[in-house]
């Protein structure tokens, strides 16, 4: 069930259009009425031409008679030429960009948590299968405007047939009864699949875009992992196929309903308008308008019935892009009480399950099922204070990226609250409270620009300070170096440890009150991991750091280390204080620390 219809969507569609071009949705109303004047002008014109012959009109009545019609046909047709010139090229190209733009907007701004919930991944999902599809949301103000054609001209052709003889209407709108039917199935199955249908091309265009992704094609190389790529490729594109034959049954079926009832339709009208003539019920210039209104009847019921439909699937996707639009947000954007800088941080009886872990969860009501898996954490009560080191270690899963990201407010806790500086992060302004947060992050992206603007992530930006925070990071580079060799042909690629210093460049230059590093020297040599712990102090002097390595060595240079271990602080203190407690920590600094002693394999 969607959550707009029709008449909704074609106010917020002609109003993004009226926002976006208003000349063109002038040229959009001009054009709509040409399409409908112009068949009704080509029915007329026969009539009065026959009637002033019949009538024995002055040969200087009939001129002008003819020039007058000659004109107004002329007009029109200019009219209609130079609208469809700019609509149908420029409608769908204007509203598109416009849609394109807002999601964008959306996709760089909603709440980070949002980009993983299962319920808007479908959302967007279809969203993105609209944008190819031909009967898509950029499809609905052309097909809106058709329909629109369809009634004004069903409007004006039944006029003149009623006022000759209303029964033929009668007739014709029985027909329209019989092909609706056969449509109506023909949609609804259309919309019954669409769920299945965008789940499928997501997973084809994921495919196809791990095919082209550069970081893969190494494995896909060594693994020979081409053949199961197009396999299932190939897989879901039947999947799709299979769907899409299905559906031209169905409108196949509608098809032939359509044309065995256009067979009844219109040789009966015609049968009947003969007895007319014949029986001198109506002139010949009635019989010739009428017979060739009774055809443009025809193509007018068969329009709305089409462009009904169209209309109506169209309907469906532009409801997906407009919730897609409305997500709604659960942090604060705008407002928010102001941001201290001590950066002290407390988290107080954090759980923590992803989307997706938790059942089936309504997003109305918030219930959720019995099948919840095991939260990823649990009960989490922590206190980091201002200027303080904090390392947070722990297996693969514990939950460290979980607490980091938690606490970053990218995910907000089911059960308990995180403070900062003694007010919950919710009640800030969630860019504000963003400001506050330098981090450097196991993913790390490049922009296709200058490693400059890479570290300052803004084209204005202090060199002298660019430089510094390169140096204290290590990086050994030109900052007026062009990064990504796929958008600037002159780029250079940087290696991953160069990666890894050019993000942590980039958290000294924001020079937030807290500093986050996730993994930051996972990608290092031995030499300038070394040179990095030695700077370390220098590094996140007068701020809150927090730290997360799977090396424990590199623990020592903190003032208090916490060990995650079934999605709960198991132990804590610091580096010499967990060792004397010989639990998990000094367990897993031991299996470390025997690889580096000589013959050492892990075992002692």
């Amino acid at each position: 069930m969607t959550k707009y219809g029709v008449l909704s969507n074609a106010g917020y569609s002609l109003s993004c259009l009226w926002r976006a071009d208003r000349v063109l949705l002038l040229w959009l109303f001009i054009g709509t009425l040409t399409r409908v004047l112009l068949p009704f002008i080509g029915i007329v014109t026969p009539r009065v031409v026959i009637d002033e012959i019949t009538a024995a009109v002055t040969a200087e009545r009939f001129v002008s008679v003819m020039l007058l019609l000659g004109a107004v046909l002329v007009v029109t047709h200019f009219l209609h030429g130079y609208s469809a010139a700019k609509i149908d090229p420029l409608t769908k190209n204007v509203y598109n960009a416009d849609f394109t733009i807002r999601h964008s907007e959306k996709l760089l701004t909603m709440d980070y948590a949002n980009r993983e919930q299962p319920d808007f991944i479908k959302l967007n999902s279809k969203t993105q299968f609209s944008q190819h599809s031909d009967e898509g949301a950029t499809r609905f103000i052309p097909t809106l405007s058709e329909f629109v054609v369809n009634v004004g001209g069903l409007v004006l052709f039944g006029g003149v047939i009623i006022a000759v003889h209303p029964l033929i209407i009668l007739f014709l709108c029985a027909s329209v009864a019989v092909n609706s039917f056969f449509q109506w199935r023909h949609r609804k199955f259309d919309e019954g699949r669409r769920q299945y249908t965008g789940e499928v091309w997501q997973k084809i265009w994921h495919t196809r875009w791990a095919m082209g992704h550069k970081p893969y094609a190494a494995d896909i190389r060594l693994y020979s992992m081409k053949k199961w790529l197009m396999e299932r490729w190939g897989f879901h594109l039947a999947e799709l196929r299979v769907s899409n034959s299905k559906s031209a049954r169905k409108g196949m079926a509608a098809g032939i309903a359509d044309g065995f009832m256009v067979l009844i339709r219109d040789g009966g009208s015609y049968v009947f308008l003969t007895y007319l003539l014949l029986a001198g019920d109506i002139g010949l210039g009635e019989f010739v308008m009428m017979f060739a209104a009774i055809g443009g009847m025809a193509a007018w019921i068969n329009g709305i019935i089409t462009s009904s439909t169209n209309l109506s699937r169209s309907s469906v996707h532009m409801s997906d892009r407009r919730e897609t639009l409305e997500y709604p947000d659960v942090l604060r954007t705008d407002g928010g009480k102001p941001r201290e800088n001590a950066a002290e941080i407390k988290l107080v009886n954090v759980s923590y399950t992803y989307p997706g872990r938790m059942g089936e969860q309504s997003r109305e009501s918030g219930t959720t099922s019995p099948k919840a898996e095991k939260p990823t954490l649990k009960n989490i009560n922590l206190t980091i204070k201002p200027g303080e080191r904090l390392a947070i270690v722990g297996v693969n899963g514990a939950g460290k990226t979980t607490l980091i990201k938690t606490i970053c407010g990218f995910y907000t806790p089911q059960t308990g609250e995180v403070f900062y500086d003694g007010k919950k992060i919710a009640e800030y302004g969630r860019d504000d409270y963003f400001s506050a947060i330098s981090a450097v992050f196991q993913d790390i992206y490049l922009l296709a620009d200058t490693i400059a603007v890479n570290v300052a992530q803004s084209s204005s930006h202090d060199m002298e300070k660019v430089k510094k925070c390169m140096a204290l990071a290590g990086l050994d580079k030109d900052p007026n170096q062009n990064l990504v060799r796929e958008v600037n042909e002159n780029a250079t690629d940087l290696s991953g440890g160069e990666r890894q210093k050019l993000a942590l460049a980039r958290a000294l230059y924001k020079n937030a009150p807290l500093l986050i590093l996730d993994e930051p020297t996972a990608a290092l040599d031995p030499i300038a991991e070394s040179e990095m712990y030695s700077r370390y102090a220098e590094l996140t002097k007068g701020k809150t750091s927090i730290y997360i390595s799977h090396r424990l060595a590199s623990t020592r240079f903190c003032d208090r280390i916490i060990l995650l271990d079934g999605n709960i602080i198991s132990e804590e203190g610091t580096h010499d204080e967990l060792i004397a407690k010989n639990g998990k920590y000094a367990e897993m600094f031991a299996t470390q620390a025997s690889y580096y002693k000589e013959g050492g394999d892990g075992n002692e």
